[in-house]
C-alpha cells in the first residue's frame, strides 16, 4: 500500500472521528467523507500473491478445497447468493432447528452423489489423509453441524471399524459405510478403548449397578456395569425379540431361538387357587413368566406398529417404547435365568438342597458369610460331585459358650461390620452380635438372588459419608 494511500485513510478516520463542526440549521442531512470510501482491493491490485497467501493459510490439498467450494457455490441446497459479481454460500440459521437438519442431510447427500467422500475409509496413506481432512475443513468453514455429522460418521464410526475391525468386519461395513448405505453414529470396542470408556459412552454416568445382561452371555464382569450400558443392551434384546416376533409373524413360520418356542403353544391356563404347592412348583413359574413375556411381546409389538401407522420412523417409534421395552428386555432375562436355575436344579438328586444342610445352623458356630459364591460343588468324577459344600469360614464365630450352652452375649458395635454387604442380614449391618438366624437371612437373599437374578437393593450406594459400602 503506498503511503499516500495510508495517509487518506488515516484522514478519513480522524474526520470521521473528530468530526467537523456542525453545519449550519438549514442542512438537514449531509454526507460523511467515509461514506465515499472505496476499498482499495476493488480498484487496485494486491501487493501479493493470493495463491501463495492461500497456500500458507490452508497448507495443503488447495486444489480439492476449491473443488468443493466450487461445488457448494453450483448448488442452491448452499444457499447461494450473487453480490457484487461475487458468489456467496452460507447457511440460513433463521430455519427451525428441524429444517437445518433437514437440509444438512440433503447437503450430505448431494456431496455424496458428487464423490466428495470417494476413499475417505477405504483409500490408505498419507495423501488420502491429508485430502479428506482437507474436506472436513472445508465442510467446517461453511457449516459446524455439517462437520459434526460427517466427523461422527466417517471418523467415530468408520474409524472404529477400520481400525479396530477384522477383515469380516471390513467386508460388511467399510465400503456401505463410506457410501452412506449404513448410517452409522458411534462405535467403540473393549479391545481399543477400554470396557469402562466403552460403557460410559453407552451412555453410563458412572453409576454401578448389577449386570443383567450378563448373566445370559456368560460375561465375565456378571456382577456390576455401568447402567447406561444396561440401558442400550436390554433396549438391544427388546428390539431382536421385536424382530424375530415381527418375521416368524409375516412368514407364518413357528418360533425357533431367542426362548420364543413356548409362544407356538397355545395360552397356558393358570389355576384360580393358588396353594403354596401351587406356587413352589417349576411348572407354574415357567407359566408365569412365559405369560409375562408374551404379553408385553405383543403390546410392544402393537405399540410400535400403531406409531408407524400414525408417519413415525421405526427408529423414532423404538424411542417413544422405550418403557414396554425396559420391561420386555428384563422378562426376558428374568425367564432366561428362571430356566437356568430350574435346569441346574433338575441335574441335582432329589432332596440334595435343603436348609438343613448349612450345618453350622446345627452347630455352635455362624458361618458369617452366606453368599453364592462361597457354595461349591465337589470335584467331577469323584462321590462328591453332586455334593453341596459351604467354604470360606474365616468369620465364623460361636453362638453358643460350650460351657454353659447357651448364647453368648448380646453386645452390638456399629463400627464392625461383618460379611458380604450385599447378602448381610439386617442385624449385621447394624453390629449386632451373629446368631443363627443371620445366616439363615443371608442364605433367603442368596436363593433370592439365583432365582431372580438381583437383589431389590443392588445398586444402591452409600450417602452418609461415615459409610464406605457399595451394593
Amino acid at each position: 500500500m503506498s503511503e499516500n494511500r495510508a495517509l487518506q485513510r488515516a484522514n478519513i478516520l480522524a474526520s470521521h472521528i473528530l468530526r467537523s463542526p456542525p453545519l449550519p440549521s438549514s442542512v438537514s442531512l449531509a454526507r460523511e467523507v467515509c461514506l465515499q470510501y472505496s476499498p482499495p482491493e476493488l480498484n487496485e491490485s494486491y501487493g501479493f500473491d493470493v495463491k501463495d497467501m492461500r497456500r500458507l493459510l490452508d497448507g495443503h490439498n488447495t486444489e480439492d478445497r476449491d473443488w468443493l467450494y466450487g461445488l457448494m457455490m453450483q448448488s442452491n441446497l448452499f444457499n447461494r447468493k450473487e453480490r457484487g459479481g461475487k458468489i456467496f454460500v452460507s447457511p440460513d440459521y433463521n430455519q427451525t432447528m428441524e429444517q437445518q437438519r433437514e437440509i444438512t442431510m440433503k447437503r450430505i447427500w448431494y456431496l455424496l452423489e458428487k464423490g466428495v467422500y470417494k476413499g475417505w475409509l477405504t483409500d490408505s496413506g498419507p495423501e488420502a489423509e491429508l485430502k479428506k481432512l482437507a474436506l472436513l475443513e472445508v465442510c467446517g468453514i461453511y457449516d459446524h453441524s455439517l462437520s459434526i455429522k460427517l466427523g461422527v460418521h466417517f471418523f467415530l464410526w468408520g474409524n472404529a471399524v477400520k481400525f479396530f475391525g477384522t477383515k469380516r468386519h471390513h467386508e460388511k461395513w467399510l465400503k456401505n459405510t463410506e457410501d452412506y448405505v449404513v448410517k452409522g453414529c458411534f462405535a467403540m470396542t473393549e479391545l481399543g478403548h477400554g470396557s469402562n470408556e466403552c460403557r460410559e459412552a453407552c451412555g453410563g454416568q458412572g453409576v454401578k449397578t448389577e449386570n443383567r445382561v450378563g448373566h445370559l452371555k456368560g460375561d465375565y464382569d456378571v456382577q456390576t456395569t455401568f447402567e447406561g450400558d444396561n440401558n442400550v443392551l436390554m433396549q438391544q434384546v427388546s428390539k431382536a425379540l421385536f424382530a424375530e416376533y415381527v418375521s416368524c409373524k409375516k412368514r407364518n413360520k413357528p418360533f425357533k431361538g431367542l426362548g420364543l418356542e413356548h409362544m407356538n403353544s397355545p395360552l397356558p391356563v393358570l389355576p384360580t387357587q393358588l396353594t403354596s404347592s401351587t406356587l413352589r412348583c417349576s411348572h407354574f413359574q415357567k407359566n408365569v413368566f412365559c405369560l409375562r413375556e408374551r404379553d408385553l411381546l405383543e403390546r410392544y409389538t402393537c405399540e410400535v406398529a400403531e406409531l408407524q401407522e400414525r408417519g413415525e420412523s421405526r427408529e423414532f417409534s423404538f424411542l417413544l417404547s422405550h418403557q414396554l421395552s425396559e420391561d420386555l428386555s428384563k422378562a426376558f432375562a428374568e425367564k432366561a435365568i428362571l430356566q437356568a436355575v430350574l435346569d441346574a436344579e433338575a441335574k441335582l438328586p432329589a432332596g440334595s438342597i435343603k436348609v438343613n444342610k448349612v450345618t453350622v445352623s446345627h452347630g455352635r458356630y455362624v458361618h458369617g458369610d452366606v453368599k453364592p459364591e462361597n457354595f461349591l460343588l465337589g470335584p467331577p468324577g469323584t462321590p462328591e460331585e453332586k455334593k453341596l459344600f459351604l467354604v470360606d469360614l474365616g468369620l465364623a464365630i460361636k453362638w453358643r459358650d460350650n460351657a454353659s450352652g447357651q448364647h453368648v452375649e448380646y453386645d452390638q458395635r456399629p463400627d464392625v461390620f461383618r460379611g458380604t454387604v450385599r447378602y448381610a442380614s439386617v442385624h449385621a449391618h447394624l453390629g449386632r452380635t451373629c446368631s443363627r438366624r443371620d445366616d439363615l437371612e443371608s442364605l433367603a437373599y442368596t436363593l433370592v438372588f439365583l432365582l431372580r437374578g438381583r437383589l431389590p437393593w443392588q445398586g444402591y450406594q452409600e450417602t452418609n459419608p461415615r459409610g464406605c459400602a457399595d451394593y
